[in-house]
């Protein structure tokens, strides 16, 4: 695993399953931060929270103050659990894993291509799929809609 390679970021939205895809040059929290600003301006509504899981590439400062200058709350997945978040995992297997595999892009120009493509994905996904919302996680936890009832 080392040197660089992409990643892809994969927002949610947890009521509407509205997704975006955005690649990111490394894991680096510059890039991950742009990655995200470029992916809440796709969304066609403002967004509210953001709730991440513990990678250090969210977790950070200048996310935090990012997120309470825009008036976003900001939440975590809990400490030490890996693939905590289901509204984002199960979008990274059935978006990001189904189109782009497991494979490991490592040169410039793969980014570029994966960014065309990624948002073609997007825009496939949310105008042209219907969407299923999980009832329960891995661990047959309840979502938090069924908990309050709507």
């Amino acid at each position: 695993m080392r040197g660089e390679f992409a990643y892809t970021l994969v927002l949610t939205d947890v009521y509407t399953q509205w997704s975006e895809l955005i690649p990111v040059k490394n894991r680096a929290q510059h890039w991950t931060f742009q990655a995200l600003q470029q992916a809440l301006r796709r969304f066609p509504f403002p967004i509210r929270g953001i709730d991440s899981d513990n990678d250090s590439a969210f977790i950070n400062h200048h996310l935090l103050c990012w997120c309470k200058e825009n008036g976003i709350i900001f939440t975590r997945s809990r400490p030490y659990w890996k693939s905590d978040n289901c509204h984002v995992e199960q979008k990274n297997w059935s978006i990001g894993r189904r189109f782009l595999g497991y494979f490991r892009y490592d040169r410039p120009e793969a980014l570029t291509v994966i960014e065309e493509l990624e948002e073609l994905i997007s825009l496939y996904v949310n105008y042209f799929l219907p969407s299923v919302k999980l009832k329960k996680d891995k661990a047959g936890r309840e979502s938090e809609e069924d908990l309050r009832g709507s």
